[in-house]
């Protein structure tokens, strides 16, 4: 099996650093609109909806291949729509924490930030996978987007799959806390509108 490359190894601690970066930030940031406006509360429930959506989506990419990673080349379930779709669900989940903060531009930051890093994992990925196997990835990146999903071509995972209990759980955890950040969020907003935490800037 080939080794897998250092952005490919510091991934989860990349992630970890700049998740905690990045909330703190927007827990330290004002939102110009406010906290109890029409357009303020509809970007919360939106927020929701997606941290909710992009931790279902993590755990049923768990499903397929939680302890499998490298053991075959996945091609069905979530994996049939796009070849990365724990990423594309975690790039949700997000974007939900990110408005929870209740402006454009928190997960407008987080948007961007994901994309930039995680664009040099998925190619390093990519040329692992390629090593691994060959003309059968080739023939699956032909006809399966990296991200964008083609629900057109969903295939089901089957009405029985074998679970892998270790990374599986270990996986759900890492789903917790998209809930925690998104809570988080909305305790810091309170602290703040208390005068209890500290505002940096204000932000639209």
């Amino acid at each position: 099996m080939n080794s897998w490359s250092r952005v490919e190894l510091l991934r989860k601690n990349v992630s970890r650093v700049g998740a905690l970066a990045w909330f703190v930030g927007a827990g330290a940031t004002v939102p110009s609109l406010g906290f109890d406006g029409y357009t303020a509360r509809t970007l919360f429930a939106l927020g929701g909806i997606l941290t909710v959506v992009g931790a279902t989506g993590r755990t049923w990419c768990l499903l397929a291949i939680a302890g499998r990673k490298d053991q075959e080349l996945l091609t069905i379930g979530p994996y049939s729509m796009c070849r990365n779709p724990l990423y594309l669900f975690s790039l949700i989940g997000t974007v939900g924490i990110g408005l929870a903060s209740r402006t454009f531009s928190a997960p407008l930051i987080a948007l961007t930030a994901f994309l930039l890093y995680y664009v040099g994992v998925i190619r390093s990925e990519q040329r692992r996978l390629r090593e691994l196997y060959g003309e059968e990835f080739d023939a699956y990146q032909s006809r399966v987007n990296a991200l964008w999903p083609a629900f057109k071509s969903y295939k089901p995972l089957g009405e029985t799959r074998e679970v892998y209990v270790r990374p599986f759980v270990r996986g759900l955890v890492d789903n917790g806390w998209f809930f925690v950040g998104f809570i988080g969020l909305q305790v810091l907003g309170e602290l703040r509108e208390q005068g209890l935490f500290f505002n940096w800037l204000t932000l639209p």
